[in-house]
């Protein structure tokens, strides 16, 4: 009988998080006994899954929980206006108890491309960054490993809930940049499938920065699909991601100015949000959806 490997979750309240701990919980090869960090469970877990109650303060408590796991998988969002860096901790409580491999929760555009660096300041990118640098030091010295999944936009989620421009039970869409240029990004179960991709390949993503992809698409070819899939045409305007970013920084406002950072990278074609590798990794052990299939997902969803 096979040892099953066991696997800390924090952040399974969130919409990646309850993705990958689907995923966890459904994979037969391996097979992992499945525990989680939260804030508070609304989950309904059963016995399949240890829940364990933190506010994310203190690495000392959470080392005691994490003593014996093999793996910390963090899917946290971490808020831009808060001093406290949940995924700092957690790398601090994941040494003290010695887990051997951590999963921080970046999932988002390449932070350490040089276009990030240049107008991150000032916004909820800027401890991201920090810990990557920390990340780097540590697995150098062999005191953890560690494996950051870089993905690109939640195309999925942010077609649903309208975070990408598209308003799809009004009919409106809102171009960034004419929406020409071409990103990569990924669905949320497709990240999942990814995450527990990478824990059987721990040789090849041991301390590495690993490009995933799903899809490519710009915001036109969006444009395009949704107005096909609705029969409709939609009310479009155009905006710039540069003066979007120039009001939010006279915002004063972090989130604000985050967004606006994240926008600009992902649609100014610097290559910060474009992974062609990513679109190859994980070859025919992941399944991938075609860009029109996640539209027409979208579409299901919002006009349901």
């Amino acid at each position: 009988m096979s040892v099953r490997t066991k696997v800390m979750l924090a952040g399974a309240n969130g919409s990646l998080g309850q993705q990958v701990l689907k995923v966890l919980l459904d994979s037969t090869s391996p097979s992992f006994d499945v525990s989680i960090l939260s804030r508070g469970s609304s989950l309904d877990l059963g016995s399949q899954v240890h829940a364990y109650k933190t506010d994310y303060s203190d690495a000392s408590q959470i080392a005691k929980i994490l003593e014996g796991q093999d793996i910390l998988i963090s899917t946290i969002r971490s808020s831009p206006t808060s001093d406290v860096v949940p995924d700092d901790i957690l790398l601090s409580a994941a040494i003290m108890a010695r887990v051997p491999r951590f999963f921080p929760s970046e999932y988002t555009l390449d932070i350490t491309h040089p276009s990030t660096a240049e107008i991150a300041s000032g916004s909820g990118l800027v401890p991201k960054i920090a810990l990557v640098e920390r990340l780097a030091r540590e697995g150098k010295e062999g005191r953890i490993e560690w494996t950051t999944l870089v993905c690109g936009g939640f195309l999925d989620w942010g077609l649903q809930n309208g975070f990408s421009g598209f308003h799809i039970k009004e009919r409106k869409a809102t171009l960034l940049d004419g929406g020409k240029q071409m990103v990569t990004g990924c669905t949320l179960p497709f990240i999942a499938a990814c995450v527990v991709r990478a824990i059987t390949l721990r040789d090849e993503v041991k301390n590495k920065r690993v490009k995933i992809a799903e899809v490519r698409y710009s915001g036109l070819e969006i444009l395009h699909l949704l107005e096909e899939a609705t029969s409709t045409t939609f009310e479009v305007e155009d905006t710039s991601t540069e003066e979007n970013l120039v009001k939010a920084r006279k915002s004063g406002n972090m989130l604000q100015i985050t967004i606006a950072v994240l926008k600009r990278l992902n649609y100014n074609g610097s290559g910060a949000a474009y992974f062609e590798d990513g679109l190859e990794w994980g070859g025919k052990a992941i399944a991938r959806k075609t860009l029109k299939e996640i539209v027409d997902e979208a579409v299901l969803v919002c006009d349901t």
